[in-house]
This record gives C-alpha cells, structure tokens and sequence, in this order.
C-alpha cells in the first residue's frame, strides 16, 4: 500500500472532510491519470471505504492548500468537464451491478470542483503486482479458480448491456481467501439497446496486449462480449506462463503462444480460442465458455476445488450442471406445471407447458462455426444488437437457461457495415391473438416464421394477467421482464422456460416484496422485505 505523502500537492491531504463531514480521508492509496484513490471513513458508521476523485493529471491543479481543483487553461476545461461525466457515468455503471466479484459503489457526489465515488475498499493484491511479485507462472487449477470467477463478473456485466473494455491482471484484485474483484470499468461502454451502438462517441481506450483489433481500430460496431473474452484470453495467458501476451499482429498462430509444458492442451486451446483474431472466430458469450468447458475439458478441470470457493460464485459450477443434464435429455421434453398456492396462498407459480431441445455445445476452437440469427435488421450494427438481445439470456443460462444462436454478420475489410436481410424472418404483429401456456392473449412484438412470440413483445390476457419482456420460439424467457398476476403480485425479473428464476416479487396487497432467487417458480433463496424496506 502507498502511504500518503504530504508533499503530492495534488492529493488531498489526510483529515480532510467531504459532504459536510460524512466522509474523513484517512490515507492515499495511489494517483493514475485521471484520478486520485484514498482510504476514507465514514464517519457516520466508522467503516473504512475507498473513495476515488476525478484528477486530470497534467490538466488539472490544486493551488497552495486549497482542496478545490482548478484548470488553468481555458482550452482545457471543456475536455475536463468531458472526461469528468465519463467518470461519473463510470460509478453509475458500478451502481447497476451486484456481483460478489465486481467492486461495488455506494455513493456519487461533486465537490472542489470535482467528481467523487465511493467504493468498497478492497483488500487484496492486484493479479498483475503478485505476478511481478513472484515472477513466477501460476497452477492451471488457480488459473482456473480465477477464471471462473472473471465469468462469474462478466455474466453481470454483459447481462446489462455492459463491456469493460480493459480487463488484464491490473484490474483484478485477488483476496486472502482466493476470491477475485475486478476493478476499474473506466474504459467501459454500455450498448444502446436501440440500435446496437456503444451509448458513447468517446475514443476507446486499450491496454496494449489485452485488446482486441476491433478495440484497436476503434471499430465501435464490432464491440461486444467477445471484445472481453479477448482480454480474459490474454490475462490467462499471462497469468498461467508469467509472458506478456503474444503481438496481435501474429495471433491465429500456434506458435505466437509459448505455454510451459505441464500446461494443458485444453487449457491452451480454450486461450488461443478466446483470442482469435477474428471476433466472429472468439466465443460470443459467456456461455459458449462454459458450453466448450464441459465438451472439452471435462469434469476434474470443470468441478476444481468445489471446496475452495463457495459454489454460489463459481459460475462453471451452475453452467456444467446444466448443460450436463440437458445433454442427457431426450430430443424433446414437455415439462408440465399447474397452479400452486403454498400454505400462505402467496407465492403462486405460473401455469407453463413448455418444450425443451438440448442445448447446443460449442465446438472445439478450430472447428466452431457460429450461425446467423436475427431481427428484421438491415446493418451489421443492428445484428451485433441482436446479439446483445440473446446475451441477455446469458443470466438465464447461468442459473439454469437456454442461450439463443449468436449473429455472426458477414464482415469485410474495407467496410464497416454490410446489408443482411431478415434470416429469421421474424415480423413485428400489433395486437395479435396468441394461445400461450397462460391462456388467450393479445400479443405486440415480434414472431417467428410460425408466428409465434419470439423477441420483445406485450402480452395482455384475457384473465388480466399481464406479461412485457422477451419471448422464445412462444415461451417466455429472458431478462428484465415484468410479469402481473391479476391484482395479487408483480414479478420483474429473469424468466425460464415461463417460470420465474430470479429477481423481484412484490405482494400488492401489503408491499412487501421478496429478491432472489426461485425454485419451480416459488421463491427459494433471497430475502424478504416489507413495504419499507426492513428484512422480515
């Protein structure tokens, strides 16, 4: 840890109070480009928190003892005001994420005429200080405790619509206990989910090594998940041969990789898979991850030290497991569930018939051919968008789901975007009667070619129960949807297969609400809450 020094006038100096004495800078903890971090107090509980402040190096200025920061020049403050609403929108992205492994923020505020977040403080070591620190390559089985953990963080994020854009061994913090945190989403873009785009025009910023060239070419259309998965590739390679990661200019070849020879071939297949060249070569979600793990790798790599990290926070634990069952499945399998009321008549679960196929599983790297799909979308741009849409199923799959095919546009070099036309031929209905498992219903949104719901779409029944969220092949299925039961209870949430499987129920005849997560659509592990907020 780096102790405060008096003699950096740019840091505020230890004792100093924020917002009006809530908050008491104990210590320093380091300055970067673009900001200051301390170890702060708040006073209020007496808990230690971190705390980081927008400080624009070489722009920005702190005059004598004065706490406020200035900008001498004139031509420079319109880029601080800029750089300063993209710190801001950093902890506002922090905010939308609650993951054991993502570092989480508690408070945004103004003052000195700067920004200012508060974070956990995380004890640990970065990945990249214990690497300089041993100098030594790590285990595969630590490798890929690590790893599964980066998943476990990037399911949250992408779920949101969310790329880091700059994950290497720097920005993972590694507690006593083993568990990982991954830090600084600085550099993070969300996508629209109108139209496919980043939501910001800023310059991408990359870490050499640990970018892929859609990121260096600042390519916004090409960015996505697998723009991550590339930098998760790299940090692996990195962390299991203590090299940094071979020049882009020469990935695609075996020989750019140079792994010590007690290093896996699956290991090393699975690294050179993550960082192919080609984005549309790369895994597109993390569960086309987990899916090559179980084909490829098997149950002693999958299941590592069950023992070491509570499973909860292993995704490859929930990812193996079910597409383990789902293979052992026949072809197809009808899954029949009717009303139930428990004892207190107030957790009811919906009325679904559903069929079910067995998930596909991802071939081997040098094999893998990903299919097209898509919405009624003319651009490139747009199809990476739907590609958003089916990783929002990536929760589900987590937890227990079922991942949509992943677009893969026809790219070239000399262009950006290139037409494509309505593979899926889905269409958009207005009002339409629908039969689903819950009964009649006027359906708006979109269907497939046997016109049943698929995508976005509204379903208001006959019996006022009400449903808005994303639709599979007619099953509702899918994050962030709102599901209504009459006048009794609303859920919002991830649906599986017409069941809920994790998020909100609110009871409206008294508030009280439960968040987590259910079983057979009952809920199952969480906690409950009345109308003020208070666990009962």
């Amino acid at each position: 840890m780096e102790i405060y020094n008096n003699e950096n006038k740019n840091l505020l100096p230890s004792g100093t109070m924020l917002q009006m004495g809530k908050y008491r800078i104990e210590e320093s903890l380091g300055s970067g480009g673009f900001g200051n971090t301390y170890i702060i107090i708040n006073t209020g509980f007496n808990e230690r928190f971190a705390l980081k402040e927008f400080f624009l190096k070489g722009t920005s200025e702190r005059k004598g003892d004065s706490t406020v920061v200035t900008v001498p020049m004139e031509e420079n403050k319109r880029m601080f005001a800029s750089q300063m609403k993209k710190f801001e929108r950093e902890a506002k992205f922090l905010l939308k994420l609650h993951n054991r492994h993502i570092v989480p923020v508690h408070d945004l505020f103004q003052e000195n005429g700067t920004a200012y977040y508060v974070m956990d403080y995380i004890e640990g070591e970065s990945l990249s200080a214990r690497m300089k620190r041993t100098g030594i390559p790590m285990q595969e089985q630590e490798v890929m405790q690590i790893f599964k953990q980066l998943l476990e963080a990037l399911r949250e994020v992408h779920a949101k619509h969310i790329w880091h854009l700059d994950i290497k061994p720097g920005n993972i913090i590694q507690r006593k206990d083993g568990t990982i945190v991954l830090i600084d989403f600085g550099a993070s873009k969300q996508m629209s989910k109108d139209d496919g785009h980043t939501a910001t025009t800023t310059a991408l910023a990359y870490t050499r090594g640990y970018a892929p060239a859609e990121q260096i070419d600042q390519n916004r259309e090409l960015i996505g998940p697998w723009t991550d998965l590339f930098a998760v590739g790299a940090t692996l390679y990195n962390l299991i041969t203590a090299n940094t990661p071979p020049n882009i200019a020469l990935l695609g070849d075996e020989s750019a990789f140079s792994f010590p020879q007690n290093v896996s071939q699956p290991m090393r297949d699975l690294i050179m898979w993550m960082m192919e060249p080609h984005c549309r070569k790369r895994p597109q979600s993390v569960y086309d991850v987990a899916e090559w793990m179980v084909k490829n790798m098997g149950q002693r790599q999958a299941n590592i030290d069950r023992q070491a990290i509570n499973d909860t926070v292993l995704p490859g634990e929930h990812f193996i497991d079910e597409v383990k069952r789902r293979q052992q499945q026949p072809q197809t399998e009808v899954q029949t569930v009717s009303y139930k009321q428990n004892d207190n008549n107030r957790k009811p679960k919906p009325d679904v018939r559903t069929e079910q196929k067995p998930a596909r599983v991802a071939e081997k790297p040098q094999e893998r051919n990903v299919s097209q799909s898509g919405n009624n979308r003319k651009t490139i741009i747009t199809a990476v968008a739907a590609g958003v849409v089916a990783l929002v199923a990536v929760l589900a799959v987590a937890l227990g789901g079922k991942k949509d095919k992943v677009t893969e546009p026809e790219v070239k070099t000399e262009t950006v975007a290139a037409a494509i036309t309505n593979p899926d031929g889905l269409q958009t209905v207005t009002d339409e009667k629908q039969e689903l498992a819950l009964g009649e219903c006027l359906y708006t949104g979109t269907v497939d070619s046997d016109g049943k719901p698929h995508g976005q779409g509204e379903a208001k029944f006959t019996d006022d129960q009400y449903y808005k969220g994303p639709f599979e092949h007619g099953v509702m299925h899918g994050e962030n949807a709102v599901y209504r039961f009459k006048n009794e209870y609303t859920f919002e949430g991830e649906f599986y297969h017409g069941k809920f499987k994790q998020g909100k129920m609110t009871w409206t005849d008294n508030g009280d609400y439960f968040i987590g997560t259910f079983a057979n659509g009952q809920p199952d592990k969480g906690t409950t809450y009345d109308k003020n907020g208070n666990k009962k």
